[in-house]
Formats: C-alpha cells, sequence, structure tokens
C-alpha cells in the first residue's frame, strides 16, 4: 500500500512539473495594453482568412502630433523576434515622430508563422486602408476619428 500512495506522489509531482505555471496565471496580454491607454483610439477584432482572430489596437498622439500615415505593428506571433528592444518603446517611438499605430495582437497563435503570417497583415493591412486584398479602395477609411492616407501604411 506505502509503494502506492509513494507511486501516486511522484506521478502527481511529475505532472505538476510538466505543466507550466504561468498557465495558470490570469491571461494578461501585452504590457502595450496599459502603457499606451491614454492614445488608444479603437480597437477591433479581425478574423483572417486563415481562421487567425486577430486583435487590433489603434493608438495616436493628439491632433496636432498626428498625421495621416499608419504604422502596423505585429505582436505575439509564433517566429523569431529580431532585436532587442522592447515593443513598448518601439510603439513609443512612433507615436513620438506623429504616425498612427495599429498593433495587431495574435495572442501566440499557432498558425501565426511563415507564410500565413504574411498574407494574414496584408489582408489586414488592406482592410484597414480602406480597401480589399485585390487593391479595390472604394471606401475611405478611419480608424476611431483618425483618416490615413493609403498610400502611407507601413507595415
Amino acid at each position: 500500500m506505502m509503494k502506492r500512495i509513494i507511486s501516486l506522489i511522484l506521478s502527481v509531482l511529475m505532472v505538476l512539473g510538466a505543466v507550466s505555471t504561468v498557465s495558470f496565471a490570469a491571461e494578461s496580454g501585452s504590457p502595450i495594453y496599459s502603457e499606451f491607454l491614454e492614445k488608444w483610439i479603437a480597437s477591433y477584432t479581425y478574423t483572417d482568412k486563415f481562421g487567425m482572430e486577430v486583435g487590433i489596437s489603434v493608438y495616436a498622439e493628439d491632433v496636432e502630433k498626428s498625421n495621416d500615415s499608419l504604422i502596423i505593428y505585429v505582436i505575439n506571433h509564433c517566429g523569431e523576434y529580431p532585436g532587442t528592444e522592447s515593443d513598448e518603446t518601439i510603439v513609443a517611438d512612433f507615436l513620438d515622430e506623429g504616425y498612427v499605430v495599429a498593433v495587431l495582437d495574435y495572442a501566440r497563435n499557432p498558425l501565426a508563422v511563415s507564410p500565413n503570417i504574411e498574407y494574414s497583415v496584408q489582408y489586414i493591412r488592406y482592410a484597414m486602408r480602406g480597401g480589399s486584398s485585390d487593391g479595390n479602395r472604394e471606401n475611405e477609411q478611419y480608424l476611431g476619428d483618425r483618416s490615413v492616407d493609403p498610400d502611407k501604411t507601413y507595415v
């Protein structure tokens, strides 16, 4: 009987050791969401052609500093991140330079890898510019109360 109890305890410890303690924590998301709260314009959810649900949050400085250029910034994809600078620092630099910044959050979706993510970002880019993937620009696009020039959209 004692061997069974010890075996059960060891099995439980092995399972708990294999499961990350982070998975028990509440999903807090990126620090971008709290750091730029006062610059938030709008949020959307976009489901792309691959079935990935992408969270889109748009930020900008005040009217005097913002221009009509849009930066699309991708976070939480499943590829490698180049560089060492934090997302918050990069987004802050773009906002200081007057860009409207749309943060695309892929929430670590396993499909958010090449080539899916490249296509997904471009589909979202076209939609945010007021058009479709075939280049049609019938709709004037507004992000919250900001309009962006379709020819000044960068990823």
